[in-house]
């Protein structure tokens, strides 16, 4: 019995090789996947919608990329200011979730959301260090 055939192999090492990646280079790769993540649903998004307003396929698959490639370069350089919101957005779920007056979890999520955005935003590269240590160890 063979244990590694065909692709298996190839998938097994390619796996290995973007976990070892993202243990030792996590934080110098971090950018990278964003800019990559952000390309993917952009290009997605914009085929997608983009068919029900252009006629041509082309120029559909054009403005597509076009508007990925400015996507990733704005998630490239602004991925901090994405964290921060993300975060503000989590503290407001999470507070809605908890305390059932809605008028009084809104401001405690507001500001619950910006404590952890700041914490988050100062902590970022010691985060994502652990986290991609952890992950490809």
């Amino acid at each position: 019995m063979t244990l590694f055939a065909g692709n298996t192999a190839v998938w097994t090492v390619l796996c290995f090789t973007a976990a070892m990646l993202g243990c030792f280079w996590g934080y110098r790769l971090q950018k990278l996947v964003i800019a990559l993540v952000v390309f993917g649903g952009a290009y997605m998004l914009v085929q997608r919608f983009g068919a029900q307003f252009l006629p041509y396929p082309g120029a559909v698959t054009g403005l597509a990329i076009v508007v990925a490639f400015i996507a990733a370069g704005l998630s490239f350089h602004l991925y901090l200011a994405g964290v921060f919101a993300a975060l503000v957005c989590a503290g407001i779920s999470i507070a809605r979730m908890w305390i059932a007056n809605d008028w009084v979890a809104l401001p405690v999520g507001i500001v619950a959301g910006c404590v952890l955005g700041v914490l988050a935003v100062r902590m970022n590269r010691t985060i994502v260090i652990v986290v991609t240590g952890l992950a490809g160890g």
